[in-house]
């Protein structure tokens, strides 16, 4: 491959002594037809003719005329006169094959002879023929991919080819010519093609050998879009290609004999002549950066568990001079100096003052964080913030659990579970028992932290002394609609929704199964109307079939609008339903072009417009399911039974309020037929909510956001045309 490379860089000076020194081996001649290849393409195949000259006339001394056709096939092919060398071609060619029993019938298909009108194209054919042997591999770029010669029928003048798929077919040989492509024996295809999950395997565990293989075919060179190409030909595609990707790029960026050139979605991936110092590169580039933040960044792209100390070098000084500049944000600084730590396996000095100093800080007015565990909530990620557990028990000493104990609900989402593991394992598991008490009385102060208790309490890992069952199981169901409702807003979300689901409704006996065991109908009223605001549909499934085992509650008034349907008028649901069909015929197309426009950028791992057109079809899919499940559950006011002088659904109520004159009136629709001015309010809102079963003279307060109201119902009737 130096040959290549040479001519690739235009190291022409160098490439006449590479080839020299190669003159007087016994070597093969594959790498000088490669490079000829790219001289030719190169235009400069009039400068390597005094070689060819002088290569061919040692190989005819060696008697080794196949090489010396080849080397002078390569050097017409790429542009040398045929009046010069045909002649010695045509002679070289029958010495190496004339007594082969295919000789005349190839010559003859390619055309192949003395006066041939085109000696290169006879030449081109004819090569092409005589590679087609058994066991040999060939491509065929017009979709049929990969396939394995395995017979050659002479006296048809045809070829039997078995492709990936385990087809078999046979080709005449003149057009085979035209459609296949020959593949070296340790072309990545043909590997592919013997060893699928061998070669798959080997790409995963060492990227660079197989990216020299892909960059060897294309003379040294080649952009990341092919690179892409060449490995889904071999099962490494989308998600694969992009885990394959990240860590080929680590690798290669680090490797004295790869470079990466051009930044964007397509760069250039490159082959060096001579090795490279990853090093001294690395440093310069941290050199121009400008904040703690990028240096982190760059740094965990390069590191492996196999990244050399010159380069490790590089980033402890580099890390070391921004952490020691005082004038840099108090985050960064910490964030470098953890990276230092798992560099290192020793926690800085430095790095334990700061928590320290930090910790003896008093929380602001109004905040119920101290500004250390503000801090520990701020760090980027689960990995830091799991590498702040450490740093704060060396910060503590004999002192940390009564510290952690004291401010358990201020945990960051990445040091909870840690801490739970670490005290039960010391003892304290029951002390966690009083968060876990007063978190299930306020479920979203703290959702991320009652996640990991709630699973602790299941192990028996916090004791007995734990709140009632049907309490922990309403401030739970509770936990999972609210998550649902935000599961896509953050990781940290992301994470903390499916633990609960998990934890309720996963298994051969979920949780809320063992909470709810032995409770009536009545007593399920509270989860039925929790989960009506929406959660994941096991959870959802799970409460249905514990109200159908347990039968109906003992409730012969139950009014219409307190099952689980949604009740609106018509004008209501045609709006909601009208606002499915946007989405379904609309936004969806429009995303589906999005996506397929962004996916021919090129790497999807660094393009913008792919991850936001992948957000969007997410968004696009939770909404039309949250409409599609609401359509479903829909009835139409105009079939229920309204109950006479009642306020509830299809009514308007007038009424008085403590402090205000005169009389109000509200028509009391579904959620789909509010206005903005407050004449039409839902009747899941609190005002109507608080006025449902009410009559005329009743008087009632009513919880409102703003505060709780008095009020008394003057009359209520029934409106017309719903």
């Amino acid at each position: 491959m130096t040959l290549s490379l040479l001519i690739a860089n235009d190291k022409w000076q160098e490439f006449d002594q590479a080839w020299k020194d190669m003159l007087d081996s016994d070597g093969g001649v594959d790498e000088i037809l490669l490079a000829l290849e790219l001289a030719g393409k190169k235009n400069r195949m009039s400068r390597c003719s005094a070689l060819i000259r002088q290569h061919v006339a040692g190989l005819a001394l060696a008697e080794r005329h196949a090489d010396a056709a080849r080397l002078i096939g390569a050097g017409l092919q790429g542009g040398l006169a045929p009046s010069e060398f045909g002649e010695r071609l045509l002679g070289h060619a029958q010495s190496a094959w004339g007594e082969e029993p295919w000789w005349t019938s190839y010559t003859e298909a390619a055309g192949f002879i003395a006066g041939a009108a085109n000696l290169r194209d006879a030449w081109a054919k004819f090569s092409r023929l005589i590679a087609y042997q058994p066991e040999s591999h060939i491509f065929h770029a017009g979709g049929w991919g990969t396939g394995k010669v395995i017979e050659v029928r002479l006296a048809q003048s045809e070829i039997v080819v078995r492709f990936k798929d385990g087809h078999e077919d046979n080709f005449p040989m003149d057009g085979a010519v035209d459609i296949f492509l020959p593949l070296a024996a340790n072309d990545l295809r043909a590997l592919y093609y013997e060893d699928p999950e061998g070669t798959t395997k080997q790409a995963r565990k060492e990227p660079l050998e197989v990216l020299r293989l892909v960059l060897e075919r294309h003379y040294g060179r080649a952009k990341l879009v092919s690179v892409k190409s060449a490995l889904a030909q071999v099962g490494i595609e989308s998600s694969s290609w992009s885990a394959w990707w990240r860590k080929c790029k680590k690798l290669a960026e680090m490797s004295p004999d790869y470079r990466i050139a051009g930044g964007g979605t397509n760069p250039e991936l490159r082959l060096l002549v001579e090795p490279a110092n990853p090093s001294s590169e690395l440093e310069g580039q941290m050199k121009h950066m400008l904040d703690i933040t990028e240096v982190i960044k760059r740094s965990r792209e390069v590191l492996t568990p196999s990244t050399g100390e010159d380069i490790l070098d590089v980033i402890r000084a580099t890390i070391l001079e921004r952490v020691s500049d005082k004038e840099q944000p108090q985050l960064e600084r910490i964030c470098g100096w953890l990276l230092l730590r798992e560099i290192n396996v020793e926690t800085p000095v430095e790095l334990i003052d700061m928590f320290q100093i930090t910790r003896a800080l008093p929380a602001e007015e109004g905040s119920d964080r101290t500004p250390l565990y503000a801090l520990f909530n701020q760090l980027p990620g689960y990995k830091e913030q799991d590498q702040a557990v450490d740093v704060l028990k060396e910060a503590c000493g004999d002192d940390w659990q009564e510290e952690v104990l004291n401010n358990f609900q201020s945990l960051a989402p990445g040091m909870v579970r840690r801490m739970i593991d670490d005290l039960v394992s010391d003892g304290r598991g029951t002390d966690l028992a009083h968060h876990y008490s007063e978190l299930i009385k306020r479920p979203l102060r703290a959702p991320h932290v009652l996640t990991y208790l709630a699973k602790a309490a299941e192990k028996g890992s916090l004791g007995d002394d734990l709140p009632a069952p049907m309490e922990q199981a309403n401030s739970l169901v509770n936990l999972a609609t609210q998550l649902y409702s935000v599961r896509r807003e953050t990781p940290d979300d992301t994470r903390s929704h499916g633990r609960i689901v998990d934890l309720l409704a996963g298994g051969d006996n979920p949780l809320l199964e063992r909470l709810f065991e032995g409770a009536g109908a009545k007593d399920l009223r509270t989860a039925q109307l929790l989960i009506k605001r929406g959660v994941e549909e096991s959870i959802d499934n799970l409460v249905a079939t514990l109200i159908f085992r347990t039968g109906p509650a003992d409730d012969s008034h139950e009014l219409f609008w307190m099952d689980e349907s949604i009740w609106t008028t018509r004008a209501g649901l045609d709006g909601r339903i009208g606002e499915l069909r946007v989405l379904k015929d609309e936004r969806v197309p429009a995303n589906e072009k999005a996506l397929a426009d962004a996916a021919e950028q090129g790497d999807l791992s660094e393009n913008s417009e792919w991850d936001a057109a992948l957000e969007e079809q997410r968004n696009l899919a939770g909404r039309i399911s949250t409409l599609e499940g609401e359509v479903a559950m829909a009835q139409l006011l105009e079939n229920a039974m309204l109950p006479e002088e009642m306020a509830c659904p299809g009514t308007t109520v007038r009424y008085t309020q403590e402090g205000i004159e005169g009389e109000l009136s509200i028509d009391i629709l579904g959620p789909w037929d509010s206005t903005d001015d407050g004449k039409v309010v839902s009747y899941q809102a609190p005002l109507a909510k608080g006025m449902l079963g009410m009559q005329g003279g009743e008087s009632t307060s009513i919880e409102l956001p703003g505060g709780s109201i008095k009020i008394e119902v003057l009359g209520v009737d029934l409106i017309e045309n719903l």
